[in-house]
């Protein structure tokens, strides 16, 4: 404790109040004993003078006969005062219980449980309990403080209040995910396991519907675009026996890659998009077209949407500011140009950060010199900005590396915590985790 960091995480620890018997880290949830207060000396005794010998008189006194009911009630009171403590202890320790749990695993709250966000997985978008708040699925991890384990759940999420309305797993231990991945399409989930297996989940309610059988341990995972009634995925397998599998049939057939997952074979001028934040971008991403030109400006990556194109990047000469193009892949024209964070660009780390285009609009993380980061938002077709929004508890751990942009929300990622947020007007709608 001397240190004041967490022996899980490393996190700092915050300062404990008077009497405080324990800290809670904020960032795993770990439950940290405070060393108790060295005992206090006996008072410095106060010999009493002989009696007759200056000093009062001898007391002399005799005791009550108690009786047998007497002797009873003060064992019965004793007894009561021991299990009523106990009884609010235990009722103090249990947390809220999941009403839905699917039949792939038991979640069981004997203790306070810490749910936080798997900051390397953005949710899917979802239709759970049919009001016109789009929903959520997403893989969190639940830790449990008395333990120190954890385990790896798929949740659907409320929409209107980010309450978690069911909970499918656990699907492992998160020290051991191979295999692990999920995806929704439809009205349907997957997630696939250690053992090779695809459970196929209602996300309605989290209940398992249907398996089916891989030959191998999935590699990766992608979902079919839309939102039509048939619920597609294509998964990579281990052994390269790939398989496009029908959720709804609950069927599984051998299949090439289909265009709508993308090409895992990319040349030279595509390389940006495939490293570090920018490997999985929500848009379509290619290199920088040799024929692109824009003054003061060096082109990192090239994203659309189907109806709007950018080319983002930084200033060129001088500082790294981020900056995007509008561009018209078609007749070559620049359509727009402007740097993406709005303000004081002297207070902006230099380098482009996180930043992916959908629905319309294109969105960046930025870094400031303080420590923090910032989502700005521009419209795609005119550049205009649209809003720029501090990123809660942005000095928390590590920062996004991955985000989904849908017509309504923007859903960030980061450290153990997923925010969301208002698409057109950045207002934060919540957060999930801890």
């Amino acid at each position: 404790m001397a240190s004041g960091k967490c022996s899980n995480c490393g996190g700092q620890l915050p300062l404990p109040e008077a009497g405080q018997p324990f800290l809670k880290c904020h960032f795993c949830g770990q439950v940290v004993p405070l060393a108790p207060p060295p005992p206090r000396p006996p008072p410095p005794s106060r010999e009493r003078p002989p009696a007759g010998v200056g000093g009062p008189p001898p007391i002399v006194g005799r005791r009550r006969a108690s009786s047998p009911l007497s002797s009873l009630a003060s064992i019965l009171f004793a007894l009561f005062i021991v299990f009523a403590t106990a009884g609010a202890g235990i009722l103090r320790s249990l947390h809220h219980v999941v009403k839905n749990v699917s039949g792939v695993g038991t979640l069981v709250t004997s203790a306070p449980e810490v749910l936080y966000w798997d900051s390397s997985w953005a949710p899917y978008p979802a239709r759970i309990n049919g009001d016109a708040i789009e929903d959520l699925v997403g893989r969190v991890e639940i830790q449990h403080p008395e333990s120190g384990n954890s385990q790896v759940f798929i949740d659907g999420f409320d929409g209107a209040t980010l309450n978690r309305l069911w909970a499918a797993g656990p699907f492992g231990d998160s020290s051991d995910t191979r295999g692990l991945e999920f995806a929704v399409a439809g009205s349907r989930a997957i997630v696939t396991d250690s053992r090779s297996i695809g459970h196929i989940l209602d996300v309605t309610n989290g209940n398992e519907v249907a398996r089916v059988n891989l030959s191998d341990r999935a590699k990766s995972i992608c979902a079919s675009p839309g939102s039509g009634a048939k619920s597609e995925v294509w998964i990579e397998v281990s052994d390269e026996q790939n398989v496009l599998v029908d959720l709804t049939a609950a069927t599984s057939k051998k299949a090439p890659r289909p265009v709508y997952c993308g090409s895992d074979h990319y040349s030279i001028e595509d390389i940006e998009c495939h490293v570090g934040l920018f490997e999985r971008p929500e848009a379509t991403c290619k290199g920088v077209e040799p024929s692109f030109h824009a003054p003061g400006f060096r082109g990192e990556r090239m994203l659309s949407d189907g109806e709007a194109t950018v080319v983002v990047g930084t200033k060129s000469p001088g500082s790294q500011v981020p900056m995007a193009v509008g561009y018209d892949p078609k007749s070559k024209h620049v359509l727009w140009q402007r740097t993406i964070p709005q303000g004081d660009l002297a207070s902006v780390k230099d380098g482009l950060g996180l930043t992916d285009l959908a629905s319309g609009v294109l969105v960046s993380q930025v870094e400031l010199t303080s420590g923090l980061f910032h989502l700005c938002a521009l419209d795609a077709k005119s550049g205009s900005p649209l809003w720029q929004t501090e990123v809660p508890r942005s000095k928390d751990g590590s920062a996004a590396r991955t985000m989904k942009i849908t017509q309504t929300r923007v859903y960030l990622p980061h450290w153990t915590y997923l925010d969301v947020l208002d698409a057109r007007s950045g207002r934060v709608i919540g957060t999930i985790g801890k």
